[in-house]
């Protein structure tokens, strides 16, 4: 998809920074960067999102006047001059959101500092963003729309994950991409009378595009079925918390809050002490370690203290579990410790979980996929979200996936997106 929109922006008169190479990356997050090479990556998880050509394209002008703004190169420079990096950032944004306590933080001015100039170059981008897309011919007002859904996504999915009032998904678009939505409507109008009178929005075929494609991760990823995490090329499962959202990227994770998160990989080839595996893992030889058989599988299991880098004590559990004969499951569980009782016993759960899936099991697996279908006399929001495997947030998603108000009735003859198997 990203090759054929890329050409409409080869026909645009640009600085010789702007990239002429755009890729999706197979990642479930929502997300879009631009790297200081001059290249532009969108996250798989962002396109079932996308409603029509314009908005894709909204994302990719935006990206596209990053790179042109010379902004990466620029931000680079901040971070070395104040001596803050983008962990410290969100460290205080979260704290503001929460409701108090940033300005008690150490990098609390060189926060604020950064993030005045972070929502100038937003705005730039904005406007070199809009002033490309509608130079390619697509509705500028569909940059808003998107924006717009972004807030709603990013709310759901802090919801469906129960995060604090405050708390935000570090890896969402809006967390790294601080726009002020009265600013990109002015900006967009003033596109809209300048640009050009075309005003495409591109919806059949981007839906046409869309239809199949797999949603959230990749099954060699492994797999999210409520509160079951299942992996069909390692045949194990196991028990998860059903509300802790889940990144998947070379090390995947699991968090109740950004803080609070278990991780797990696989060592593979012949282990023959698991005991020694933990205390090897934990960097101490007078780690105790204690022998654990989870679905009768052979297991071990340490917990430890250590000193996180913001001066706060953690507690890490891990834990190995032999699921073949040649393959030991790593779990490495981490948690502040003035919240140790409220999730040591979620992380030994989780943990007693693991078992090893069956042939049947393995076979029947599949992920969901976005399936474009057209609304039927008499068929209603509600009832299609009733095809989702989201439970009570159905109706939400719904909404969200198709860019709708709470609510509004369909049209009959419509295209609409759904999520299923």
């Amino acid at each position: 998809m990203s090759r054929r929109w890329g050409g409409n922006w080869r026909r645009i008169p640009k600085s010789p920074h702007c990239p002429n190479v755009f890729t999706v990356v197979n990642a479930a997050e929502y997300n879009a960067f631009a790297t200081s090479g001059g290249f532009i990556y969108i996250m798989r998880g962002m396109l079932p999102f996308f409603n029509n050509e314009a908005e894709f394209a909204a994302t990719l002008g935006h990206e596209m006047g990053h790179i042109t703004a010379r902004h990466v190169a620029k931000d680079t420079v901040f971070f070395r001059e104040l001596n803050i990096s983008w962990c410290e950032v969100k460290e205080v944004i979260a704290l503001a959101r929460q409701g108090g306590g940033a300005e008690d933080h150490p990098k609390y001015q060189e926060a604020v500092t950064y993030l005045r100039y972070s929502r100038e170059a937003e705005h730039e981008a904005d406007a070199r963003g809009l002033r490309y897309m509608t130079a390619a011919g697509y509705d500028p007002a569909a940059m808003v729309e998107f924006e717009q859904n972004s807030i709603a996504h990013s709310a759901l999915i802090n919801r469906m994950a129960g995060l604090p009032e405050g708390e935000e998904n570090v890896f969402h678009i809006t967390l790294t991409h601080l726009r002020s939505l009265d600013r990109l409507r002015t900006i967009a109008r003033a596109s809209d009378e300048t640009g050009n009178s075309k005003r495409r929005l591109g919806r059949e075929r981007y839906l046409a595009a869309l239809d199949g494609m797999v949603f959230g991760e990749a099954p060699e990823f492994g797999l999210v079925r409520g509160d079951q995490y299942l992996n069909p090329l390692l045949r194990f499962a196991m028990t998860v918390p059903r509300r802790w959202r889940h990144v998947f990227r070379r090390t995947p994770r699991f968090y109740a809050r950004n803080d609070i998160f278990l991780e797990f990989g696989v060592l593979h080839g012949m282990v023959s002490s698991l005991k020694e595996t933990i205390r090897n893992l934990a960097g101490s030889r007078s780690v105790e370690v204690s022998a654990i058989a989870p679905g009768g599988l052979e297991g071990a299991v340490a917990v430890t203290v250590v000193e996180a880098a913001v001066d706060q004590a953690m507690e890490v559990m891990r834990v190995a579990v032999r699921i073949a004969p040649e393959a030991v499951l790593i779990l490495h569980m981490r948690c502040p410790v003035q919240f140790v009782s409220d999730y040591r016993r979620v992380f030994r759960d989780t943990a007693m979980s693991v078992r090893v899936l069956s042939e049947t099991e393995v076979a029947a697996l599949q992920p969901l996929r976005v399936r474009v279908v057209t609304v039927k006399p008499g068929e209603s929001a509600r009832r299609l979200a009733a095809m989702m495997p989201f439970g009570d947030f159905n109706g939400e998603m719904f909404a969200v996936l198709n860019g709708l108000p709470p609510g509004e009735s369909l049209q009959t003859g419509a295209k609409v997106k759904v999520l299923a198997v």
